[in-house]
């Protein structure tokens, strides 16, 4: 800590006074008296608070987190991050304010830590708490696909999910591969379970059809019959 800057800490503080007074005659006479009094250093402690911000899917945020922050009174206060968000890229800009681009498509919770340097070493550190939101993503939203087994002399070794907002095959895209052996799959009563906005990124009002096939060490079947679905927000069953 520098000496030209001593930080103060809250608390009763003993001081003396010197007085010097003088009068009409243009004699001064001085006096000295003892007195105390509350120190506050609060207003020269470097703290950094936490933010807390949303952002829409897709779109670039700037958090100008010193506007929360106290004790900024020995400048320049640098502003530098800790760590990198899990689902986005996060900068600091030329005015110290963070820059967060999230994932592509992606919806939820995201976080980055940053640290204060003021120009006596003083630091302190927080974290902003970023939504990134979507309110159309169906977020949440179980579908629940199952279809017949096939029979044991096929030797099937998967499945492959298709899916298209028709039943056109020729717009149908793979999302999904399950192999026979995977845990929690069960051959002789097929299925499995999906988050409409987290694993296939669907939004609320999107009409999903699901086309299916299965392949061995021969090749790959045909198509399933499709099997379409409206997600509406509710637990959505799918039978193929």
């Amino acid at each position: 800590m520098s000496p030209h800057h001593p930080r103060r800490t809250p608390g009763t503080r003993a001081f003396r006074l010197l007085v010097t007074l003088t009068g009409l005659t243009g004699l001064a006479s001085a006096g000295a008296c003892a007195a105390e009094g509350d120190v506050d250093g609060d207003a020269e402690t470097l703290r950094a608070v936490d933010d807390v911000a949303t952002v829409p899917i897709n779109e670039r945020l700037t958090i100008d987190v010193l506007a929360n922050d106290t004790g900024l009174a020995y400048q320049p206060v640098v502003v530098t991050l800790l760590d990198s968000p899990e689902r986005g890229v996060a900068t600091v800009d030329a005015d110290g304010a963070v820059v967060y681009q999230p994932d592509e498509m992606y919806a939820g919770a995201d976080r980055v830590r940053y640290q204060l340097t003021d120009a006596i070493g003083a630091t302190a550190e927080a974290e902003v708490a970023i939504d990134v939101a979507c309110g159309s993503c169906a977020d949440g939203v179980p579908i629940t696909l199952s279809w017949s087994a096939n029979d044991p002399t096929e030797m099937v070794l998967g499945y492959r999910l298709y899916l298209a907002p028709t039943e056109d095959p020729d717009t149908m895209e793979q999302v999904d591969e399950i192999v026979v052996t995977d845990a929690g799959f069960d051959p002789a009563a097929p299925g499995r379970v999906y988050d409409a906005w987290n694993d296939l990124r669907l939004e609320l009002g999107d009409n999903a059809c699901f086309r299916l096939t299965a392949y061995n060490e021969a090749g790959e079947s045909d198509f399933s019959n499709a099997a379409c679905k409206q997600i509406d927000g509710g637990r959505a069953e799918v039978s193929l």
